[in-house]
């Protein structure tokens, strides 16, 4: 009797929930207002308890599912170019470095495939996770981000009212370049708190290093509309040299078009100056610029080398001590360019004129 009462009263224990990937899954928004890091639980149930105990951020992870999303509307396996994530990052309020970005094809019942779970098992106990999984007409997608933020700035808004005011934390031992909608440059050490008045309409663009590196790049609209358009599409692959420098020029004027900016003029010295940094042979950026007589703050000079075109003009964009020469609306541009089997080598010159 008494081992009957024991039976009774010691019930089994309950069989463990199985994650259902049937479900409809839930994303967290791929906009945001404001920059701001936020670690919290996925809105996915099935998703929190695939990363229970890790750092999901909803920042990384309205990142994420920019990205899923637009994989989704065009049922292709894109790539997940640099460019791609990083504006799908700063729509999404993150402007931290991000280290990787995956995609992977679900399994037949939306499940996770084993690389994925893989990719999960080698994350670091510090490192922030952006993870969605999106339904589309071909099937779920996962899309996975890590990112490691060093050091956080707090909330920033995207947005601004003209005239309004840009406030950067105080970061010890970290510098900032901050690029106005006109390309004047304010730079600076953040030992302490900056304030900046945002009084050109535009884009503004932030970025804050330390003795580290990057601690983050990201652009503030004052007094307008944060745009949805990507700069850079797709990426052409190129054959010769002549290849590469149409793609360059075509590039650029696209570029500068959407910043309300004419098409750069070929200069010939500039593209003797171009070539003679392309060669080597002992030249240098300040010795060029000194002898075609540039002003350096006008003047954006960029190399690329064993990359893609397109890699090349996303750097020139989003460099703060470029943009004078990026917006100016009278641009002279010089280039040389040598492609072989280990990709691209590209020099730029481009400079303001009077």
């Amino acid at each position: 009797m008494i081992a009957l009462l024991l039976a009774l009263g010691c019930p089994k224990p309950a069989a463990p929930v199985l994650p259902s990937w049937e479900t409809v899954p839930s994303l967290p928004s791929p906009t945001a207002g404001a920059y701001n890091r936020s670690l919290e639980a996925p809105p996915d149930a099935e998703l929190a308890r695939l990363v229970e105990g890790r750092r999901w951020d909803a920042s990384l992870s309205g990142t994420a599912a920019g990205l899923a999303l637009d994989l989704i509307r065009t049922d292709t396996d894109r790539l997940l170019t640099r460019w791609k994530v990083r504006e799908s990052a700063w729509r999404a309020g993150w402007p931290y470095p991000i280290d990787d970005a995956k995609a992977w094809r679900a399994l037949e019942d939306g499940a996770p495939p084993p690389q994925l779970l893989a990719w999960l098992e080698a994350l670091g106990p510090d490192d922030d996770l952006g993870l969605v999984r999106a339904r589309g007409s071909q099937g779920d997608l996962w899309v996975a981000l890590k990112a490691h933020p060093r050091r956080d700035l707090g909330r920033i808004p995207r947005q601004l009212a003209q005239g309004g005011e840009l406030v950067l934390p105080a970061l010890p031992g970290a510098r900032y370049a901050v690029a106005d909608a006109n390309g004047r440059l304010h730079a600076g050490a953040l030992d302490a708190a900056v304030t900046l008045q945002a009084g050109s309409r535009g884009e503004w663009l932030v970025r804050i290093d330390d003795d580290q590196g990057r601690v983050a790049l990201f652009p503030v609209y004052v007094g307008i509309v944060p745009p949805l358009l990507p700069l850079i599409e797709d990426v052409v692959p190129v054959r010769t040299a002549v290849d590469a420098i149409a793609r360059t020029e075509s590039l650029l004027a696209t570029i500068r078009s959407a910043y309300g900016s004419t098409k750069p003029a070929r200069d010939f010295m500039l593209d003797a100056g171009a070539r003679s940094l392309l060669s080597g042979g002992g030249t240098t950026s300040d010795g060029v610029l000194g002898s075609l007589g540039l002003d350096p703050a006008r003047t954006a000079l960029w190399t690329c080398e064993g990359t893609t075109i397109e890699a090349c003009l996303d750097g020139l964009i989003w460099t703060p001590e470029h943009r004078m020469a990026l917006l100016d609306d009278a641009s002279d541009v010089g280039l040389a360019a040598d492609v072989g089997a280990e990709g691209v080598r590209l020099v730029g010159i481009l400079s303001g004129t009077d």
